[in-house]
């Protein structure tokens, strides 16, 4: 990876141990950026945090008044935003027969809305020059009938 000195990242999703947020998380601040990691699970984000000497912050990535609010602490700590990398999703698992409101709300909070707030905030948060980056799961392109409001 190039050298990201001088850079500020943010990945957002990364408090699962050898996920791929934190696998992101760990390879920008080895090329030298700042690092901000998020995510809704703080105790497990707080152990990357310290092994890579990241600035940790709890976020619900389906709720948009915290991703707007991760946007303005990772500003306000680091005095700009480079690159914004959103791993957060959510699996909603079932069929499509057994899906109910609430199943499919927490679907779309957390595989497209958080998304689209990300975008929204991170971009005010960076102006016109940097980087947002969006992951998904492989059930985007390979549908499995138990992942149905993927």
């Amino acid at each position: 990876m190039a050298s990201l000195d001088g850079k500020v990242a943010l990945v957002l999703g990364a408090s699962a141990a050898g996920g791929s947020g934190w696998a992101i998380a760990q390879e920008y601040a080895r090329a030298g950026a700042r690092v901000a990691v998020a995510a809704r699970s703080f105790d497990r984000l707080s152990e990357l945090a310290a092994g890579i000497g990241a600035l940790p912050v709890a976020c619900d990535a389906g709720d948009e008044a915290q991703v707007a609010n991760l946007a303005a602490e990772v500003v306000r700590e680091f005095g700009a935003l480079d690159i914004a990398v959103n791993c957060a999703g959510e699996a909603v698992n079932g069929t499509i027969d057994d899906s109910t409101d609430e199943s499919l709300s927490v679907a779309l909070r957390g595989n497209y809305l958080n998304n689209v707030y990300f975008v929204k905030h991170m971009a005010r948060a960076i102006g016109e020059d940097g980087s947002i980056v969006l992951l998904s799961s492989m059930s985007a392109t390979h549908p499995s009938p138990l992942m149905f409001a993927y």
